[in-house]
């Protein structure tokens, strides 16, 4: 398994809101509804009709210019100079419309260039096999598909239009991808949001997924690793009970041993945590990280395992301010985690070069 590491930057040019998931929306810029045109509030229950005829004449209001900007969630490199990244539609000022976020680097991410991916859907994640075979999963059920190194990307059928959070191929056939779908439960004085998830599996490529069935308590599932075709954890939140502030939730990983036919809760947190990444190098040694939900937690963000995922430690890298947001190991001692310092809305990369055991903050211009 070949592992590579690139810190880009390709970084955002307005701060996004990393704080705790309040509701799995995606942070899309608004878009204008061409359609609609502009249409005068009345005032007072007055209605002026000769002001509603003169602007039910008027043309739509359509937006000229927006600074284009990449907000990216996901990357995925295949060698130490071809690579990919997802995010947030981005703003094409060619065609005057948001169109969906792929870039692809092949040097090693001096530079990087726009892909036509022929929708204006969110993207979450991305995993390339090898330099042609390729997916990218996003809102509305979305799974792109290339056999070309992203020259084309071709959408793929899958059954829900829930929002998919990650996907994983072990080779050009054999993949899982999760999705999660919000729920609001309205109580007799207020709502409450919450959320189901989903995994998919396909082994012919993503000609065809089929749901594979996971524990109820599944809310959230960020995302998913696997170490060969059957040996796979799935990370993210786990409804825990209710109480009068609503649903209440734990940091949860799923583990499988038969390729997702079953799935099982391997382990959870003690206070409400969200998991949102995860790395493995081997059955064994594997990292996952996130993000607490209250500010009275002291723990680290990062968690690791050296058995397969029965037990878990944590780790120093991160705190309530530092929030991790991804992961990447080399090898068992060498790794690294991204993520946002709160305060300012500042990026911050952590290195570790004994496993976790200890973490050093990495200044973005000094990364080696």
């Amino acid at each position: 398994m070949y592992k590579y590491l690139l810190v880009v930057p390709l970084i955002l040019s307005a701060p996004q809101n990393l704080g705790c998931e309040q509701r799995p929306e995606t942070s899309a810029p608004k878009r204008v509804n061409a359609d609609r045109g502009f249409r005068p509030r009345t005032r007072g229950g007055f209605h002026n009709a000769t002001v509603a005829e003169q602007s039910s004449n008027l043309p739509p209001i359509l937006k000229q210019f927006e600074e284009t900007s990449y907000y990216l969630n996901d990357i995925a490199m295949v060698d130490a100079n071809t690579g990919w990244a997802v995010g947030e539609p981005h703003w094409d000022q060619a065609t005057l419309q948001y169109k969906g976020t792929i870039v692809k680097t092949t040097n090693g991410g001096d530079s990087w260039g726009t892909q036509d991916t022929g929708v204006a859907e969110s993207f979450d994640g991305v995993r390339f096999v090898d330099a042609n075979q390729g997916w990218a999963v996003g809102t509305n059920g979305t799974i792109l598909h290339t056999t070309d190194g992203g020259a084309h990307w071709v959408k793929q059928a899958v059954a829900t239009t829930d929002e998919i959070r990650s996907v994983f191929f072990t080779d050009a056939n054999t993949g899982w991808a999760t999705a999660v779908r919000p729920v609001h439960y309205v109580d007799m004085y207020e709502g409450f949001d919450d959320w189901l998830a989903s995994i998919f599996h396909t082994s012919d490529g993503g000609r065809t997924w089929t749901q594979q069935p996971i524990p109820a308590n599944a809310s959230l599932l960020n995302r998913i690793e696997f170490v060969d075709s059957q040996t796979g954890w799935a990370a993210g939140l786990k409804l825990d009970h209710y109480d009068s502030g609503g649903p209440q939730h734990l940091g949860a990983i799923y583990h499988t041993t038969d390729g997702g036919r079953t799935w099982t809760e391997q382990y959870a947190t003690s206070i409400g945590f969200t998991f949102t990444a995860m790395d493995f190098v081997d059955a064994f040694n594997g990292w996952a990280a996130g993000f607490p939900h209250g500010s009275d937690y002291t723990g680290g963000c990062t968690f690791h395992t050296a058995d397969g995922g029965k037990t878990w430690q944590v780790q120093s890298a991160g705190g309530f301010l530092d929030q991790v947001r991804a992961l990447r190991f080399v090898d068992r001692n060498r790794g690294y985690a991204v993520g946002t310092f709160y305060v300012g809305d500042g990026t911050v990369v952590w290195r570790t070069l004994d496993g976790g055991t200890t973490w050093t903050d990495v200044r973005m211009g000094q990364i080696g």
